[in-house]
């Protein structure tokens, strides 16, 4: 990204990965998912989570300047933390019913804390009324599903009840390893503080976006591969995961003798 607001030459290839491989999804996968019918607890956390990830993509791909570099870093990060929750489905005993029972307990704690807020604030321009009727209708059916699910548990943060290194730590590689690495930087850029913008180049900033497009492509890819899994993509068509390796590759080429020969070294010509 420069000051005329195009992209240098390797994060570009990055982006142009993350574009390739957003095309591959259109294609191959897109219309499958907006094909199923009546899906079951267990599809809906895979096809929401898919749906998240498409609109995370989006998002970094309308990105063009290194000014956007924050909203890159966080497109990245949520990208790569619903990567982590779709493996972690059969990780986690009851992991669907858990996923899903979160979004009402989720709700929940929220209408809960703007009652108490407005309690202890009577004068505050607050209207609760309506949250102290979800409460009412929902309240005792969503604390014992909550209830049922993790015992002991009103503080419930994540279904799984692992924080993010735990979680990372469960999966193994590739989420381990960007955690560690480079989970961290992205964070710079979204959280409070100066660590990531102090002191800095601007060409430190496009590799900072440089190195977020990595993480989205690494993650992208995990989650269109848990994809696949999970519906069995690759029984109709076995070159699918080869056909998406070569839209992560064929970016790094020069020129169609190149793209050609890829294609012929992984089976596709």
């Amino acid at each position: 990204m420069t000051s005329t607001g195009k992209l240098r030459e390797e994060p570009a290839r990055f982006f142009s990965t993350l574009t390739s491989l957003n095309n591959f999804d259109k294609i191959e996968i897109r219309n499958v998912i907006r094909g199923l019918i009546d899906p079951k607890q267990r599809e809906i956390c895979f096809t929401a989570n898919y749906y998240r990830a498409f609109a995370n993509v989006e998002s970094i791909l309308a990105l063009n300047h290194v000014k956007h570099i924050q909203g890159i870093a966080s497109a990245a990060r949520g990208l790569f933390e619903i990567a982590v929750d779709v493996a972690l489905i059969d990780q986690i005993p009851q992991g669907p019913e858990k996923m899903l029972a979160l979004i009402d307990v989720e709700k929940m704690r929220s209408a809960q804390a703007i009652i108490d807020f407005k309690a202890a604030n009577s004068g505050a321009q607050v209207d609760a009324t309506t949250f102290q009727e979800f409460i009412r209708l929902e309240g005792p059916r969503i604390t014992a599903l909550r209830d049922s699910l993790w015992p002991n548990r009103p503080d419930v943060q994540h279904w799984s009840l692992l924080k993010m290194q735990k979680r990372v730590e469960r999966l193994g590689q590739p989420f381990d390893e960007l955690y560690a690495v480079e989970y961290p930087r992205l964070s710079w850029y979204i959280h409070s503080g100066l660590t990531g913008f102090a002191n800095l180049q601007k060409e430190s900033f496009e590799l900072m976006a440089g190195i977020a497009f990595t993480i989205a492509v690494k993650a992208y890819m995990a989650l269109m591969t848990a994809i696949i899994d999970e519906f069995k993509l690759d029984k109709h068509d076995p070159k699918i995961k080869t056909r998406m390796q070569y839209a992560r590759m064929v970016p790094w080429t020069d020129g169609e003798e190149q793209a050609s020969q890829l294609r012929k070294e992984l089976g596709l010509e």
